[in-house]
């Protein structure tokens, strides 16, 4: 019986037309008890109708909603969350637990990266903590040699909040900035 909050919302799937009736105000007041009372909703019972119109379930609807989470814009931050001198470049898989940030979940996170090398062999590579399948990695290759290179990165967290990147030890890295953008909580 809720709608849009500050971090969820319910979207629907499947065929569910018809499902929904509309309650206006003087109505919706009346109708609490059909809506609220005895059925837990958000793990309680007893919240009240908080905007002015409430849609109510018909009784033979099914499953329907599902829960997606909204973006969470980090905002303007001054400087980037890891730069060269911060990160371990080895070639081998880091954890970087990012937890401080996006939180102890699973979340999809938004990463900018900027990248330059001396070398046009030279990759980082960034996927979600425990994966070791090479068709689950975002790869960003040295575009061109000394040229600054930026990119976007979708990787999912751990449910602890952990990624791991990768950079090649060749070359010499001028550039391997990281920031956080935002991200999205995986329910």
């Amino acid at each position: 019986t809720y709608g849009v909050t500050s971090d969820w919302a319910f979207d629907h799937k499947g065929d569910a037309d018809a499902h929904h009736e509309k309650y206006l105000d003087a109505a919706a007041v009346s109708a609490v008890e059909a809506i609220v009372d005895n059925v837990a909703v958000n793990g309680a019972d007893d919240q009240p109708i908080s905007s002015n119109w409430a849609f109510d379930h018909k009784a033979t609807a099914e499953v329907h909603h599902v829960k997606t989470s909204a973006f969470t814009d980090r905002g303007d931050p001054d400087a980037f969350d890891k730069v060269v001198g911060d990160l371990t470049i080895n070639g081998a898989w880091i954890n970087w637990d990012i937890s401080a940030i996006v939180g102890e979940n699973s979340a999809l996170v938004l990463l900018k990266v900027a990248i330059k090398n001396d070398t046009l062999t030279e990759y980082v590579g960034f996927r979600e903590d425990g994966n070791a399948n090479t068709c689950n990695v975002q790869y960003e290759f040295v575009q061109a040699v000394n040229v600054d290179h930026q990119f976007t990165v979708l990787v999912q967290t751990n449910a602890s909040g952990v990624i791991e990147y990768m950079a090649t030890n060749g070359g010499t890295w001028a550039t391997l900035d990281i920031i956080i953008r935002g991200w999205w909580v995986i329910d």
